[in-house]
């Protein structure tokens, strides 16, 4: 009986049937539907026809799919600007695209946004600690502070906050501003 399937065995999906049911799930940038693409079979070929009809059909829009990312983690308040460009960079995003993007907001702006982020996140981060460490003088142990030789917890400094930002993509001159502020506001 040749011409029959077993049952449970379904059909190969063309790249384009594919791609489509990619793309009614969730956005994707050029890039890494093409990869989506290759990383299941398809060849170079069938993955550029399905780009190229993704694209005449209005599916694939680099530029908006990229505006909404960049939207989402820029008022979601959880990243720096450049880490969140770094995401854009990895999504397969264009520098064009990327400078457009960012065009659309002042420096200044930004860099204000990012010092109000840092401070919430070191506050969160380091604010149980600050506020103990104010009231009692001396440092807390909350896991977070390193252990010195003798034993004792080591009073949160400067460097132990510009680090923490500094780690999450936050400027130098963001990490010292906020380190430095909450510090000096700790010890009012």
């Amino acid at each position: 009986m040749q011409g029959r399937r077993s049952l449970g065995q379904k059909p190969k999906k063309s790249a384009t049937e594919y791609m489509v049911d990619l793309l009614a799930k969730k956005d994707y940038s050029t890039r890494q539907l093409t990869e989506k693409l290759r990383m299941k079979g398809y060849s170079g070929e069938e993955t550029d026809g399905a780009i190229d009809k993704a694209l005449e059909w209005g599916y694939l829009d680099d530029l908006r799919v990229a505006k909404n990312v960049w939207r989402f983690n820029y008022e979601g308040h959880q990243y720096s600007v450049s880490r969140i460009l770094q995401k854009l960079r990895e999504k397969g995003f264009t520098a064009e695209i990327i400078s457009e993007i960012k065009a659309e907001y002042d420096e200044e702006a930004l860099t204000e946004r990012d010092m109000a982020v840092a401070e919430r996140l070191a506050m969160a981060k380091f604010g149980s600690r600050l506020s103990a460490e104010a009231e009692e003088g001396s440092p807390v142990d909350d896991g977070s502070s390193e252990e010195q030789e003798d034993g004792k917890r080591k009073m949160l400094d400067w460097q132990t906050v510009a680090a923490f930002l500094f780690r999450r993509g936050f400027s130098d001159r963001v990490c010292r501003q906020v380190a430095g502020f909450l510090l000096q506001k700790n010890r009012r």
